[in-house]
């Protein structure tokens, strides 16, 4: 029986044979601008590393030490280079207007607090009904569930939005340990919120340019000066400041852990899963990245400077494309030094720290399961819509007569 084909038209062979060609450049050209390897400075190792704090999970557990990795306590906020540890929003008044052109309006992300006890922070994504957070605010050491109730909070200038959850969905890849990868979690809310709630939509590319963008980091985590660290008891404030990927986190972990895991993980990270950024002072003895490796010399954005701290966790980083800030990552985990680069030595935000958020366009098919609006995709009742549309045409093609 003679068969059909039907071939590409040389149109649509010419814009296939365009997108390769720019997933090539694109893939060529990252290196160049976010370091996907690391070599250690001569002379510096892994044992120079005081611990790792995973910046929510629950409060005063102390966990074992690993080698000569000490695994810090976790606990629920954003700590700031200037001395009074500002950086503090207002409900309806976007930031950092000036410094891009475009401001942001961060009245989208929320303060979340868990079983009445645990601070994270979450933003909202697109389509109303969905949060992204980290895994590790609503899961044990094993990567299971372990939290029952979510408050979400969102301030507005109108007033305060509030709403309740208990349905967690944890990404499948994650271990329990923030280091291996996956750390990241949506919330879903029984109805969506209001429509003047902003929401937001996640970068999925991995387009060199933008991945080394200046971020703004958005938290409600502990305050505090970059000199000393964070303050206990300051979270619930929320502050917004700068900063930028460096390296890919595979890199770091894997330099720092002479080829595998240091943090006690039982794995690397998979390629551009993570991001990682470190906490400048401005001067080249707290530029951690510039201390251990080579040619990674940024000393920062000043007294706009950022790191992350407990209660931060899960919090967004947000890089403006095409006009409009979409998500580029989220606070996963960080850590110190026993001396220099980290201005007081140990885990606990200081300057010279070294932080690692996940990058939630590395799990766009996840993401795009339950919010695809937040990924770029129609909602699904549009899906339907637009296949019903491709069969009607189908058969109205195939009942055109033969020429």
């Amino acid at each position: 029986m003679p068969r059909s084909r039907r071939l590409l038209c040389p149109e649509r062979w010419r814009w296939a044979a365009a997108l390769f060609a720019t997933v090539l450049l694109a893939a060529s050209a990252f290196a160049s601008s976010l370091h996907t390897s690391a070599t250690l400075q001569p002379g510096l190792d892994g044992s120079s590393i005081a611990g790792y704090q995973e910046l929510a999970v629950d409060l005063g557990t102390a966990l074992s030490p690993v080698g000569s990795v000490s695994l810090a306590d976790p606990q629920p906020l954003y700590v700031t280079s200037d001395g009074n540890g500002t950086h503090t929003t207002s409900a309806g008044a976007p930031v950092y207007g000036s410094t891009f052109g475009v401001a942001l309006d961060h009245d989208g992300v929320a303060d979340l607090i868990f079983d009445g006890s645990i601070r994270c922070t979450g933003a909202l994504l697109a389509g109303g009904r969905y949060i992204l957070t980290a895994a590790h605010c609503v899961t044990d050491s094993t990567g299971n569930v372990n939290v029952t109730n979510v408050q979400a909070r969102w301030t507005l200038q109108s007033g305060t939005i509030t709403r309740q959850s208990n349905t967690f969905i944890v990404h499948s890849s994650y271990t329990g340990n923030a280091t291996d990868g996956g750390d990241l979690a949506l919330i879903e809310l029984a109805t969506p919120v209001p429509v003047d709630v902003p929401r937001y939509e996640v970068y999925t590319g991995t387009d060199p340019a933008l991945l080394a963008q200046p971020t703004i980091k958005v938290g409600y985590g502990l305050k505090g000066y970059g000199g000393t660290g964070s303050v206990a008891g300051s979270s619930g404030t929320k502050r917004a400041g700068l900063n930028r990927y460096e390296f890919d986190a595979r890199a770091v972990v894997r330099a720092f852990g002479n080829g595998s895991n240091p943090f006690g993980g039982s794995r690397l990270p998979d390629p551009l899963t993570g991001l990682s950024y470190d906490f400048d002072s401005g001067l080249a003895a707290n530029d951690a990245f510039g201390h251990f490796f080579f040619g990674a010399n940024d000393l920062g954005f000043g007294a706009d400077e950022v790191g992350a701290a407990p209660g931060d966790s899960g919090g967004p980083s947000f890089v403006l494309v095409n006009g409009r800030w979409q998500i580029l990552g989220i606070t996963s985990y960080g850590f110190g030094f026993k001396g220099l680069p980290d201005a007081n030595p140990g885990t606990n935000s200081s300057w010279g720290e070294i932080y690692v958020d996940t990058r939630p366009g590395a799990y766009a098919d996840f993401i795009a399961g339950f919010a695809p609006e937040a990924v770029g995709l129609p909602e699904p009742g549009t899906v339907a819509l637009l296949a019903l549309a491709a069969v009607a045409l189908g058969l109205g093609s195939a009942r055109r007569p033969r020429r």
